[in-house]
């Protein structure tokens, strides 16, 4: 996951839309013990590695998962090269909508693919291991689950699309290409469904504990009212999680969509040592953390 740039010996790591007051009891929230088992469900699968069987569980939980709570369920298949692996392989994007046969105005994302290396792992027998990805992988997925629950009784006054994107976190650390290719094959081959949609919210890495999410520097140069409006209502959720601060630009599924002119950002908190290793695992998670994103999420979505 995310393309590494260095410049001057400091690495950066290239990585409605209106406000209206809404009383904090009539939005939905999200079930943060229910979210939580999401995330250590998808664990359990195993590695989520390009045409797996953990892949196709993880897949039909996204399904069942989303029909229970009533959304309109689509996929989208493609090939692509995956540097890691050497080899082309089948990839699936999967979206969802809500209210039924309307075209989504807000679209939240995630990618539910792991990593098949660990090669940051302080470990040298483990680096040509996939990684767990409990955090990076598991976490947005399980938030955008979350939140399909939370509005399973109740039809979003936006029309909502959750999607989840494959094979984001197959590039080479020299060579940004092979990462993303789920979210920049949807980019370039909208479903007539998203065509129109206002803007989109990214989701990568936000279950760890102690959660804390700065300004990621793409979406706030290119969508500064965008991050200002979603970081003001999670800092009424938790001031010490959604931080005013800028950080790095990160090369994340929220890009492809930013360079074809579409207002979306990305919510990440890229300061994980157990990134891209084996030890990105549950116990480094946080229900609380799901719950605080999942939270702000449906803030924004009812306002």
């Amino acid at each position: 996951m995310k393309y590494v740039y260095l410049r001057s010996s400091v690495s950066l790591l290239l990585i409605f839309c209106g406000v209206a007051a809404l009383a904090a009891e009539s939005v939905p929230q999200v079930d943060s013990k229910q979210t939580f088992q999401f995330l250590v469900e998808q664990v359990s699968f195993g590695p989520r590695i390009p045409e797996s069987t953990s892949t196709e569980k993880t897949r039909q939980l996204i399904f069942q998962t989303l029909a229970e709570s009533g959304f309109s369920t689509h996929t989208q298949h493609f090939r692509a090269y995956v540097p890691v692996l050497g080899r082309e392989v089948h990839g699936q994007n999967i979206y969802a909508i809500k209210p039924k046969g309307q075209n989504p105005l807000v679209v939240y994302s995630a990618h539910y693919d792991t990593r098949p290396i660990a090669e940051k792992d302080p470990r040298p027998e483990k680096r040509t291991q996939p990684i767990p990805g409990a955090n990076d992988g598991a976490s947005g997925v399980a938030v955008l689950l979350g939140i399909a629950k939370a509005l399973s009784n109740v039809d979003p006054p936006k029309p909502l699309a959750l999607v989840f994107f494959d094979l984001e976190d197959g590039g080479l650390p020299q060579d940004p290409s092979g990462f993303c290719l789920g979210s920049r094959y949807l980019a370039a081959n909208l479903p007539p469904e998203l065509v129109d949609f206002e803007c989109g919210i990214n989701l990568d890495m936000v279950g760890k504990r102690k959660l804390r999410v700065l300004y990621e520097k793409f979406s706030f140069d290119r969508c500064p009212d965008l991050v200002e409006q979603v970081w003001s209502l999670g800092e009424k959720v938790a001031p010490d999680v959604f931080v005013k601060q800028r950080g790095i630009p990160i090369y994340d599924d929220h890009v492809p969509f930013q360079e074809m002119g579409k207002k979306y950002i990305n919510l990440i908190d890229f300061d994980y040592p157990q990134w891209h290793t084996s030890d990105d695992s549950v116990e480094q998670c946080s229900s609380e953390s799901l719950k605080t994103v999942g939270d702000t999420l449906l803030r924004y979505l009812f306002q």
